[in-house]
């Protein structure tokens, strides 16, 4: 939970919500580790392409890789973010987002397409996301992904990430 939350100044999970309580605040600290002791580790020992690192998250995992995509555009080339916790934080992902330098980047979202969050949002919300995402430089697919749990999309998105992942854009 704390790897994957952004800090959001004066805002707690509300009860209820999933992971209520718990500490959050440390996702840059996390991706810190991941650009400054993880990425050079693997590229130490094996080849590495650049253009296809990918940064994939499920739930607080894919509101981790929408933060990176907004506030470390650096930290991979492509971005997959399945049934994101988008709720987090109140309107931090709007805020994140007008200041975001999206272009070279790419994305995918994709949600269970009954999902409903704490919140009471649904895919329409990550649909518009994707959609303004790609207006803004990133081509940003969605995804929905029917009969689909919250628990079952990262499973379901694995095919359409590995995709992302791989293919040859240039």
């Amino acid at each position: 939970m704390l790897d994957y939350t952004p800090v959001s100044p004066g805002w707690t999970i509300p009860p209820g919500a999933p992971a209520s309580g718990l500490a959050t605040g440390g996702a840059d600290a996390f991706l810190l580790l991941l650009e400054r002791t993880v990425k050079p580790l693997v590229a130490a020992r094996w080849s590495i392409n650049p253009r296809r690192q990918t940064l994939a998250g499920h739930s607080f995992g894919g509101l981790l890789a929408l933060h990176a995509l907004f506030t470390r555009p650096d930290t991979a080339m492509r971005y997959a973010a399945v049934s994101p916790s988008m709720w987090f934080g109140g309107d931090l992902l709007a805020r994140e987002e007008r200041t975001a330098r999206l272009s070279g980047s790419q994305a995918l979202i994709a949600v269970g397409i009954d999902e409903r969050g704490p919140d009471g949002g649904s895919g329409a919300a990550a649909e518009a996301l994707a959609r303004r995402i790609s207006a803004a430089g990133a081509p940003t697919r969605f995804l929905s992904l029917t009969g689909q749990e919250h628990g079952t999309t990262m499973l379901a998105a694995m095919g359409p990430i590995l995709k992302l992942a791989f293919e040859d854009r240039r």
